[in-house]
């Protein structure tokens, strides 16, 4: 949908902030904000959003779980609908920025990964980040010398809302089928997550 984003509703802005609130929900405009600082519009904003569910761009339609069963060869073989596609993990990485400089923990995170893989960028097929923040994507892409074309083909994790319960399985899920739609190769998936830390993980993909 289209949604209308508000940073900041202080209050010298609040009764423009609420004009502008009213014309656009007529035209059934869903609208979130990040701001905690519009005093009694805020207060009185957040109670109708938690209604309805938009609070902080947590939607319930999208929200959900998601689960992967990790197991040997055989195991996999075994319960898979399409044992022509084969996937591996191939490693994991972790890290854990500065207070409040989380987003370049992805990017060590992902190298962590790499190197535990003995890999690296450029042996990527694909390459998926958890970016709630736009700087996120930002930061990786330079350190790792990428663009910003180089990663989330299919579009970032926010297109989900955002947080999700299963933010990085469902990034991960994601990432596999693209390697299977190009008839397998090497992912990477890196995200941040609280306390200023990040995981990644890289996968194969083989199709037979």
């Amino acid at each position: 949908g289209y949604h209308v984003k508000l940073d900041y509703l202080g209050e010298p802005n609040a009764s423009a902030a609420r004009e502008m609130l009213d014309e656009l929900g007529k035209d059934g405009i869903p609208i979130w904000s990040c701001s905690t600082k519009a005093g009694g519009f805020w207060e009185t904003w957040q109670r109708e959003a938690m209604k309805t569910g938009e609070l902080g761009r947590a939607w319930d339609a999208a929200d959900g779980h998601a689960a992967i069963v990790v197991a040997g060869r055989d195991e996999a073989r075994e319960l898979s609908i399409d044992t022509a596609v084969q996937i591996r993990l191939l490693s994991v990485g972790q890290s854990r920025a500065e207070l409040a400089y989380m987003p370049e923990a992805p990017y060590t995170a992902a190298s962590a990964a790499l190197q535990n893989a003995d890999l690296s960028f450029d042996d990527m097929d694909a390459i998926k980040t958890h970016n709630p923040f736009a700087v996120n994507d930002i930061v990786f892409t330079r350190a790792a010398k990428l663009s910003l074309q180089d990663i989330n083909n299919f579009g970032c994790s926010l297109i989900w809302g955002h947080p999700q319960a299963p933010t990085a399985m469902r990034s991960i899920i994601e990432l596999i089928e693209e390697l299977v739609m190009r008839g397998g190769g090497r992912g990477l998936f890196t995200g941040c997550a609280a306390g200023d830390s990040a995981m990644a993980l890289v996968v194969a993909v083989e199709n037979r």
